[in-house]
């Protein structure tokens, strides 16, 4: 998960249930052991000693006001280390998470969810203040993820319904692990696109990626490319001679690029010679 997107991390519901083929090699897992393994309490019931989602949900709710103690504007990333629509936390645990939101319009929140069938149902139901002030909020981003096709499918209803009523709607397509026919996806405000990371990491054809960027720039929406993840086109490695070899052979994609696993350092986020880093404006 690259972090340039970001600057603060709120973690508030630690814990999640793999829901995907593209959740096979989650990266929060694998911190969530580390967290695990440094003693961290909240981490304690949601992983295993072998790194695997227990199905548990950790709130810590004395983080809940942890932004209003925030005076310098901040783009927020919102529970990465679990998901906020996880069916294991409370409506009114969400409820209070929106009016911190609410409550420091300050701040950029970046909300991102592989429930968006719950986040719909719920989420125009609540309501931020006594005076009964609705939704939606100009500072808060709710995103999903979809990684191949049959994610895109299973989640753009319940988007469209979010972006229908107002909210700021934004995809995550990372870990891309397929093609993604993004028609009836332009109501999205903004679209990242990376490879995946990590132990057993899948390569992305560079193919899906060029045709993430004309497809939003077709459409004027914002685009960032996140990362190549631990394999990157041979082609783009200028760092290579003649007598360089690698651990793992390279990999031929169906539109022919040659993927070669170099880790996610040297692979970058460079996609033909050029860097993608579009953010949504407010």
């Amino acid at each position: 998960m690259a972090k340039d997107w970001w600057d603060y991390s709120w973690n508030l519901a630690v814990g999640c249930t793999k829901v995907s083929t593209e959740c096979q090699h989650c990266w929060a897992e694998g911190m969530a052991k580390r967290l695990r393994a440094m003693g961290r309490e909240e981490y304690q019931d949601v992983v295993t000693d072998q790194g695997h989602w227990t199905g548990c949900v950790s709130l810590v709710i004395d983080r809940l006001g942890d932004p209003l103690k925030l005076r310098k504007p901040r783009v927020i990333a919102v529970n990465l280390m679990g998901d906020l629509f996880h069916e294991l936390v409370p409506d009114k645990f969400i409820a209070a998470v929106f009016r911190t939101m609410f409550l420091s319009a300050h701040h950029t929140y970046i909300v991102l969810t592989k429930r968006p069938e719950r986040a719909a149902k719920i989420i125009n139901a609540m309501v931020t203040d006594a005076t009964g002030r609705q939704w939606p909020m100009a500072n808060v981003w709710i995103g999903t993820s979809a990684g191949n096709q049959a994610g895109a499918d299973k989640r753009r209803e319940a988007m469209f319904v979010l972006a229908s009523e107002g909210w700021n709607t934004w995809m995550s397509s990372e870990p891309r692990i397929g093609a993604i026919d993004w028609s009836g996806w332009e109501f999205l405000r903004w679209m990242a696109t990376g490879g995946e990371s990590g132990p057993g990491a899948r390569p992305m054809d560079p193919a899906w990626a060029r045709a993430d960027r004309e497809w939003a720039s077709g459409h004027g929406v914002p685009w960032m490319f996140k990362q190549w993840g631990e394999w990157a086109p041979l082609e783009s490695l200028t760092w290579i001679e003649d007598g360089t070899t690698f651990a793992t052979a390279p990999v031929t994609m169906e539109s022919g690029a040659r993927m070669v696993r170099v880790g996610k350092a040297r692979a970058g986020h460079v996609l033909d010679r050029c860097e993608y880093r579009e953010m949504p404006s407010r």
